[in-house]
This record gives structure tokens, C-alpha cells and sequence, in this order.
């Protein structure tokens, strides 16, 4: 049931993402407007695969085959080190990359949803690593309790980017040229 309601709520941040890069688009907003949101919408439909098909079971139970066919998963725990160093500094040049450009464009507001988003986009890569690398003291913390901290990082990165994606589609309505936007997403007034 939680991964219907998990799948569900990825498919509303799916359509948010398309709508937001449709609506850049038609307003003449940048390429890497569109880019992005575009790669927002493939991330959640790829959860989306991934949540209903167990695509992350099937990536950890292939890692530990790989681990136990060599003879290293006794000493997994190195190599689950090694893999969280790696991933934690692709991670840290990502995230430099995104605060350098925060830093410079500070007048744009679509660039600052854009970031917003971005930094969703990073989290829900920071948490499905650390999952599947599958570090036990990781793992307890992300899984104990009746409300799991892994089910809250994951609301809080989906309302992340759906909601720097509402914000988005609310500014350019504000600043598009023309009335082809109306149509899109009607005025308070006309509902």
C-alpha cells in the first residue's frame, strides 16, 4: 500500500515537473529551465518504476551476489565506505556546482525554483545511494521506528521539487508574455 501511495504521489510530482518544463518552453525561459525539469519528471517516473518493480532490491541483491561471488562480502563493509566516499564527493561537487550558481544569480526567481529543485533532485540521490550501498548503521537509522526517517526524507524531497515546480509555473504565469498562459493555469478569479 505505501508504495501505491509513494508511486502516486511521484506520478503528481511527475506531472508538476512536465507541466513546469512545457510552460518554460512556451515562455521563452532558458534551455537548462527545461532541462532540468525535464529531469525532474524522468527522476520521479524512474522511482516510480523503481518503487513498484523493487528495482532497488534487485540493485542490492545484485551488489551482494557481485560481493559474495568475489569473496569480499565478509569485508563488505570497506568497500560500502569506499562507496559512500565516492558518492558523497560526486554528491559535494554536484551541490558546489549548485550553490556557485546560487551565488551568482541572485536577481533570477525561475533560477532560484530551478535550485530548489535541484537540491530535491541531489537528496533523493543522496538517500537511494545510501540504501542501496546498504551500510548497517545507515540502515537502522533510515528504518527504525513506526515513522521511518526514510519515508520523511522522501515526502520532504517529493514536496521539495513539486513545490519549487507550483512556484515555477506561478512565476512565469506572472511574467509570460501573452495570454496562452491563462488557458494553462486559470486566474483565481475565472475558478
Amino acid at each position: 500500500m505505501l508504495n501505491y501511495l509513494a508511486s502516486l504521489s511521484y506520478l503528481v510530482a511527475a506531472s508538476l515537473c512536465l507541466m513546469a518544463a512545457l510552460t518554460g518552453q512556451r515562455t521563452g525561459r532558458s534551455r537548462s529551465d527545461v532541462i532540468v525539469w525535464l529531469s525532474a519528471c524522468g527522476l520521479f517516473i524512474a522511482l516510480i518504476a523503481v518503487r513498484l518493480l523493487g528495482g532497488e532490491d534487485i540493485a542490492r541483491d545484485f551488489l551482494r551476489g557481485i560481493a559474495t561471488g568475489e569473496g569480499f562480502y565478509s569485508t563488505r563493509t570497506a568497500g560500502q565506505l569506499a562507496a559512500l566516499i565516492v558518492l558523497g564527493g560526486l554528491l559535494a561537487l554536484g551541490w558546489n556546482k549548485i550553490r556557485g550558481d546560487w551565488l551568482k544569480k541572485r536577481g533570477s526567481k525561475s533560477a532560484i525554483f530551478i535550485r530548489i529543485a535541484l537540491v530535491g533532485m541531489f537528496g533523493f540521490a543522496l538517500l537511494y545511494g545510501l540504501r542501496i550501498i546498504s551500510l548497517h548503521a545507515l540502515d537502522r537509522l533510515l528504518y527504525a521506528g513506526p515513522v521511518r526517517l526514510n519515508w520523511v526524507l522522501e515526502a520532504t524531497f517529493t514536496l521539495i521539487i513539486a513545490g519549487a515546480a507550483v512556484q515555477y509555473l506561478r512565476h512565469c504565469r506572472k511574467t509570460a508574455p501573452g495570454k496562452w498562459i491563462e488557458r494553462v493555469i486559470p486566474d483565481k478569479k475565472q475558478r
